[in-house]
């Protein structure tokens, strides 16, 4: 592992628990909001507290990238124990905000046999949704789905294309 790994690594916890800290002290001093103007699923401290762990609002709801070149090794489902604690705590700020449901993606790039990536991209999910499980969780608040490679954000021709490919999504759904 070279030096700027460790530093990416360390920055990546270190940014993770600031945003988890944040999102901790935002949920104990937000102040009271106005009523939106049509029915929201989420209040506005929520929707704070989401921004504040670094995940942004999409079609499908609010999504938080976990980049899995930063999570797993190569050509495994096994989380690197310096991101757990670090998932624990987004797991317990979401818990803390009162989220109901969470839906887990698993992607890959477009290396090796597609049934073999699909396979690789759920166990990778699942990967997560245990660590937010064991950090209190009900189980019937998650879903976890396996894409392999078949949602690319990036382009697989090049190795930097294809390591933003693999990825695991944390999905908090949309009203």
């Amino acid at each position: 592992m070279t030096r700027n790994s460790d530093r990416s690594h360390s920055h990546f916890q270190s940014l993770l628990f600031s945003v988890a800290t944040a999102f901790l002290l935002g949920a104990c001093n937000s102040a009271p909001s106005s009523p939106p103007s049509k029915p929201e699923k989420y209040s506005s401290a929520q929707l704070s507290q989401f921004k504040a762990l670094g995940f942004v609002e999409t079609d499908e709801g609010w999504e938080l990238n976990l980049n899995t070149n930063l999570l797993f090794e190569f050509d495994s489902d096994r989380l690197q124990t310096q991101h757990i604690s670090a998932i624990r705590r987004v797991a317990q700020a979401m818990q803390a905000s009162g989220i109901e449901s969470i839906r887990i993606e698993g992607h890959t790039d477009n290396v090796g046999a597609s049934e073999y990536n699909l396979r690789l991209s759920e166990r990778r999910a699942n990967s997560v949704a245990h660590i937010l499980i064991a950090a209190g969780m009900k189980p019937e608040q998650i879903r976890v789905k396996g894409f392999g490679a078949q949602k690319p954000i990036a382009d697989n021709k090049l190795e930097a294309g294809r390591a933003q490919n693999r990825r695991v999504i944390l999905i908090i759904p949309a009203a």
